[in-house]
């Protein structure tokens, strides 16, 4: 099964719409900050995460101006096609990437707001910054769910404490837009659910920069939702399908 994801790089787009590969759309516009899921491919063509940052760590450029809604943005996450199979498959073709699985309670959900440290939009400048100097902020907009750790399936836990971010980006915001089609791939996690989540390797991140690169919602009955929506995952049999 070959799913497409958010590349690492985002596209900024400018008073025009504009559609990439087929599950990501985006209109008129320019830049932003942050995520956490985001694969890339990797030269054997699977996934790995990208580096992303929580919403709460700090930025100079993110102070909010007082002129920042002179006008709307809108941009877009570019997509990558990578495969899936199972997820003990998926982990062992990213051996290289992930560093365990572990079951967590989503404890909390933030409103929709953009990804700096006080949620509220970055000034004209920040949001205009340009993004092909790493060190540049890239703004947007998202929810940012607090995960708590139950247990350990596989592997590594490799967040500092019990507790991590996982950041989602997409959605509006006034006349700010950030379009990521791939947030269909899996159904959002839901406050108070439980879900399974995919770490990556501790040195694969810096300070602020979220450990978790997947995150698996568990519905109502115990299954968990994969990227393969066919696949009979469930909480009771985890142990069971692990690498």
């Amino acid at each position: 099964m070959s799913v497409l994801a958010p590349a690492v790089i985002r596209l900024r787009v400018v008073r025009a719409t504009l559609a990439i590969t087929i599950i990501v759309a985006g209109c008129a516009g320019a830049a932003n900050q942050t995520t956490v899921p985001s694969p890339s491919v990797a030269p054997d063509k699977t996934a790995g995460p990208a580096a992303t940052v929580a919403p709460s760590r700090p930025s100079p450029s993110a102070t909010p101006a007082a002129s920042a809604a002179a006008h709307g943005e809108s941009f877009v996450a570019a997509a990558t096609m990578f495969n899936y199979q199972t997820l003990a498959q998926f982990i062992r073709d990213n051996s290289q990437i992930f560093a365990g699985i572990a079951v967590v309670t989503v404890e909390s959900a933030s409103p929709l707001q953009w990804n700096t440290p006080d949620g509220a939009r970055p000034s004209e400048p920040a949001l205009h910054a340009d993004w092909s100097n790493p060190a540049t902020a890239q703004y947007m907009i998202g929810r940012a769910f607090t995960l708590r750790l139950d247990r350990v399936a596989w592997g590594q836990w490799t967040a500092k404490g019990p507790t991590e971010v996982y950041w989602i980006p997409g959605g509006r915001l006034g006349a700010d837009e950030y379009a990521n089609g791939s947030a269909d791939l899996v159904p959002p996690p839901v406050a108070g659910g439980m879900a399974v989540a995919l770490t990556a390797s501790a040195a694969d991140s810096g300070p602020g920069v979220s450990t978790i690169s997947w995150l698996f919602p568990v519905d109502a009955n115990g299954r968990v939702m994969t990227l393969d929506p066919t696949e009979a995952l469930t909480l009771e049999n985890l142990d069971q399908r692990l690498p």
